[in-house]
This record gives structure tokens, C-alpha cells and sequence, in this order.
């Protein structure tokens, strides 16, 4: 078994559930869950294919990462995502916080390869 084979069996078995597909995971979450990716040790911003959703706190997720038996090299806490729920006009409030905080619009899967970990996705 790989070794990013081996902390994705790690994480099933710690919180008992299986991988899902990257763009599912993240329209499936919510609030007070954590989406958890596996990636090699490298320092590539590639986002996997598989991700986690971890019916927890993202807290809690990490204290159980560090302090059990997964055999992870480094944590990660990459940036935060903020949802924001606009009942109408997406594009306009798009377009404003975009201008409004200098950022730029793209979809949700760009934005997690692309963002830094000091950045926030809205």
C-alpha cells in the first residue's frame, strides 16, 4: 500500500467514512463539517480527485489527525471558505464582492486549486 493509500485507509477507518469524489464532497458539505484531502508530501496545490466529508468540526478533525495513528508527514490547514447563501441576483453579488474585496469569480473547483493558504473563498 502507498503511502497516501495508507492515510486515506487511516482515515476511513478514524472517522468511518469512505472517499467521494472531489467535486461531490464539497456540494454535499456544510457547516460544522470538515472536507479533508489526501494529497503525496510534495508541495503541489493539485487537488486530488477524492476528498472526505467528516461530519465534525474542522477542530476536532484535526486533533484527531495529529494525535492518532494516521501516518501522516505534515498538516495542512489550507484557507477558509465562507458560503454565502443570495436568495437573488448571483452574478451582481458576485461582481461586487468581487470588486469590493479585489478578488476574482471562478468556480469552486478552481478556487481550491487555486487559492493560498492564507486566502478566503467566498
Amino acid at each position: 500500500m502507498g503511502e497516501v493509500e495508507g492515510i486515506k485507509e487511516g482515515v476511513r477507518a478514524t472517522f468511518g467514512v469512505n472517499g467521494v469524489p472531489a467535486d461531490e464532497v464539497i456540494r454535499r458539505s456544510s457547516e460544522f463539517e470538515t472536507v479533508l484531502f489526501v494529497t503525496p508530501p510534495s508541495d503541489s496545490t493539485v487537488l486530488p480527485e477524492e476528498g472526505f466529508l467528516i461530519r465534525r468540526d474542522a477542530k476536532v478533525v484535526l486533533s484527531e489527525v495529529v494525535n492518532g495513528k494516521i501516518p501522516i508527514e505534515k498538516v495542512k490547514a489550507e484557507s477558509t471558505i465562507i458560503l454565502l447563501h443570495i436568495p437573488e441576483k448571483v452574478e451582481e453579488a458576485l461582481k461586487l464582492i468581487a470588486e469590493r474585496f479585489g478578488g476574482e469569480v471562478m468556480g469552486q473547483m478552481k478556487a481550491l486549486s487555486v487559492g493560498e493558504r492564507r486566502g478566503t473563498r467566498l
